[in-house]
């Protein structure tokens, strides 16, 4: 695969930013964007350059786009930091590094890179919904949980989990798009639902952590709150009978 721009490309694209410069029609302008896109995809994106495909959008991003074909072009940069994220993941599976015990809110570079162009469309193309890329970005995240290796003790969060967290919390937060909502809901419980299963010290208090942190993030209003509230209630009964039954064991229940 074409790690960099062809010389070619490099050149065609530097024309077209002076065509762009020009008086063109907004149909003109849209049939140019198009091309070049199409091309960046076929040459680039089919051949799994990302980076190259990067480097491609970006040029036009910096020409004097129109605002639809700006939005085009951002697709694309998506669509290429998007599959250069998927890719990190796969090479840190198969090289046995996904990590446990991570902390939240320490997204590693080639996934906060995807959040950064759906922020960068949302911010100039408010009228635009990307929530459900976003949740799907969640979900693949959390496809890679069970490629992390096993330890022998509970350490907390398996990374794909954590970082998965930090990508669907904000879609419940903000509540914009029902479907996405919905689907960023069921990554996070099938992270809560994976933890209380866990017969390890630590599991189950971060399955009710985490499954209050959801009730708290969900709108009331929203389908799948019901749900989130039945199954908190499931995780945090079984968590004070498991923490009763410990205490009887340690003699410190009370009599």
């Amino acid at each position: 695969a074409e790690s960099v721009l062809s010389p070619t490309d490099v050149k065609a694209l530097a024309l077209a930013a002076e065509i762009y410069q020009r008086e063109l029609s907004a149909g003109k302008a849209n049939e140019l964007t198009t091309r070049l896109v199409g091309h960046i995809r076929s040459r680039y994106i089919a051949n799994k350059a990302y980076t190259a495909a990067v480097e491609a959008t970006e040029t036009l991003l910096a020409a004097s786009l129109p605002r639809p074909s700006r939005l085009s072009v951002l697709y694309t940069l998506n669509l290429s930091k998007y599959h250069i994220g998927m890719k990190w993941l796969k090479d840190q599976a198969q090289a046995g590094k996904l990590p446990q015990g991570i902390r939240r809110g320490q997204l590693p570079q080639p996934l906060a890179d995807v959040l950064d162009v759906y922020e960068t469309i949302r911010k100039q193309y408010p009228d635009v919904s990307i929530w459900t890329y976003h949740a799907e970005l969640a979900k693949q995240v959390r496809s890679f949980a069970p490629k992390v290796l096993p330890e022998a003790e509970f350490k907390g969060l398996k990374g794909p989990d954590a970082w998965a967290l930090d990508i669907a919390m904000p879609v419940i937060k903000a509540n914009a798009d029902a479907s996405a909502v919905k689907s960023a809901v069921q990554t996070v419980q099938a992270i809560i639902d994976e933890c209380a299963k866990v017969q390890k010290p630590g599991s189950r208090k971060l399955a009710v952590d985490l499954g209050a942190e959801l009730l708290e993030a969900i709108s009331p209003s929203h389908s799948s709150w019901s749900g989130a509230m039945v199954s908190y209630y499931n995780v945090a009964g079984n968590y004070a009978h498991y923490v009763f039954q410990e205490n009887i064991k340690t003699g410190r229940a009370e009599k």
